[in-house]
């Protein structure tokens, strides 16, 4: 029988969140000097190299249970491909799209756990997973003349929609045996070893103005590091959909961060868009859920 799930507020996704909707800026300024594929490699061994020394400072088990660790193999690969969609859309399209596109996240993690959960979605559910999706395409209707490719970097921001929910999914399980801590250490070394083979050249050839070394180390050590642990901790005590749902402040978050360090303007377009996003999310978030009997 699973274990009673905390109805309090889940402060510690909360708080990821905010950290993700800032991340999306970071990644904007980082890729001034670095390519793709050299800031996730740096990004996650940050974030390995972090969790590792607190897996260390707990003084308990190391290594996961063994039956969650060719599980927690295929979780590193999901989270760098991931972080990788993401910092590669980022280089064609803007903060603030990618904000309000992964904003529509909470709706794809409502359809996992219909799909591979056995949860039921209420029609409400249903209705307002059809409107967040209307609210997407809104969003990828807005121009973004300074972008030529912008359509492609939004279409990679939607697909991250996917991993995350793969993500966060298929490491309910390995959170409930081995622990948040491990679960997120283990996957985020795997990440971190499969970009610095693929990205480890680029680290030497980067252009580290402070400007970029800033926002790498935002990334690493908050975005990469404490989020995640912050995340899978809140993932096991309140259940993914209540955390997934948190994640409708992220847009709100970037949008402060984009307009205070990169400047980008905010158009009707994608603000009613995000509004129809967050609209169908909301009624998501309201629907009832219940759990198969099958």
């Amino acid at each position: 029988m699973p274990a009673k799930l905390s109805r309090s507020l889940p402060w510690p996704a909360l708080l990821a969140v905010v950290a993700w909707g800032g991340s999306f800026v970071a990644v904007r300024v980082a890729l001034e000097g670095l390519s793709p594929w050299a800031l996730v490699a740096i990004r996650l061994v940050i974030g390995a190299a972090l969790l590792l020394a607190c897996l260390g400072w707990r003084r308990g088990a190391l290594l996961p249970e063994p039956g969650d660790r060719g599980r927690i193999l295929l979780l590193g690969v999901i989270l760098g491909g991931h972080v990788g969609l993401q910092a590669y859309g980022l280089r064609s399209t803007s903060a603030l799209h990618t904000g309000w596109i992964v904003a529509f996240t909470p709706a794809v993690l409502a359809l996992g756990a219909t799909l591979f959960l056995g949860q039921l979605l209420a029609p409400s559910g249903w209705a307002g997973m059809a409107v967040a999706l209307a609210g997407v395409f809104l969003i990828l209707l807005d121009d973004l003349p300074d972008l030529e490719q912008a359509r492609f970097g939004d279409a990679l921001q939607l697909t991250s929609c996917l991993s995350w929910t793969a993500y966060t999914l298929l490491g309910i399980r390995p959170v409930q045996r081995s622990g948040a801590l491990r679960t997120t250490t283990w996957a985020m070394v795997v990440g971190a070893l499969l970009f610095v083979a693929i990205g480890g050249r680029g680290v030497l050839l980067g252009d580290y103005t402070p400007r970029v070394l800033l926002a790498v180390g935002f990334l690493g050590v908050v975005c990469s590091g404490l989020a995640y642990l912050l995340w899978y901790h809140a993932q096991a005590r309140y259940g993914p959909q209540r955390t997934g749902a948190t994640l409708y402040l992220e847009p709100f978050a970037t949008a402060l961060f984009a307009s205070a360090i990169l400047h980008e303007p905010v158009g009707g377009t994608v603000l009613l868009g995000g509004a129809v996003v967050l609209l169908g999310v909301a009624a998501i978030g309201r629907a009832r859920t219940t759990e198969s009997c099958s």
